[in-house]
């Protein structure tokens, strides 16, 4: 079964670098593979250098981000980028490994893991103080774009390379960061 927790101290650094560079190798369209300096492109393919400052960013508790780690049992196969900034949730590179997308798709079908993602997501926002949560995927991304939508998000802003959508979370904090009810 396909569950939804937190990624804390490190916990499954390798991994999680290896699924960060998948997802900007596949969003981007194998940007690291065109890279025409062969010097740099075996930087950026061996050192995993985007992923490496990405997860930088997830430790670093002043950027108030965390990752979200999705899991079939014990093995991490995809992730979700949270960040809070004065009351803003914004929910950022979101993957799954391919081979576990069809079973994602499946088991977010009957319900149960939409419900477990978007309750641990928010969750996840509220104990950081954001009122409102955007996402934004790029149009090629059909499938993250689809679950967003049936997650409640509604639709915000279409550019020429993504989508946003935002969703209000109830409780939202005032300008002095008191939550209310």
């Amino acid at each position: 079964m396909i569950v939804v927790r937190n990624i804390t101290d490190k916990m499954h650094e390798d991994e999680l670098k290896e699924l960060i560079y998948s997802y900007y190798d596949e969003t981007y369209g194998g940007v690291f593979s065109k890279i025409p300096f062969k010097a740099v492109r075996d930087y950026f393919t061996g050192s995993k250098a985007f992923a490496r400052a990405d997860l930088n960013d997830l430790y670093n508790k002043e950027t108030n981000s965390k990752a979200i780690g999705i899991y079939d049992g014990e093995v991490l196969v995809g992730f979700a980028c949270i960040h809070v900034h004065e009351g803003n949730g914004e929910l950022y590179n979101m993957y799954i490994k391919p081979e576990f997308r069809e079973r994602f798709l499946s088991e977010y079908k009957k319900g149960s893991l939409s419900a477990n993602l978007m309750t641990s997501l928010v969750r996840e926002f509220e104990s950081s103080g954001a009122g409102e949560i955007v996402v934004s995927a790029p149009h090629s991304k059909e499938f993250m774009l689809k679950l967003f939508e049936d997650m409640g998000f509604n639709l915000d802003t279409i550019t020429g390379e993504e989508i946003i959508y935002s969703k209000s979370i109830e409780g939202k904090n005032d300008e002095w960061g008191n939550r209310s009810k």
